[in-house]
């Protein structure tokens, strides 16, 4: 502003934040239903190493879109 530049718009960096905001809580939410939900039921259920699997393989590509949202941001 000081030196009459245009100021850049936010509209697409609180968007990308918003984002980044929502798969982090995303890979919370997983994270405690893996821990309170499929860990116990491992001793149980045949279907819940597979289930568990399935859900931090998402968490992992949650993990990888957060860092591709942060990378983003730090442009």
């Amino acid at each position: 502003m000081i030196l009459g530049l245009p100021t850049p718009r936010l509209g697409v960096y609180r968007d990308v934040l918003a984002m980044k905001i929502a798969l982090a809580a995303g890979m919370i939410a997983l994270a405690i239903f893996n821990r309170w939900r499929l860990a116990p039921a491992l001793a149980q259920d045949a279907t819940a190493p597979h289930r568990l699997a399935l859900t931090v393989a998402t968490e992992i590509a949650l993990a990888i879109m957060v860092i591709i949202a942060v990378g983003f941001l730090g442009l």
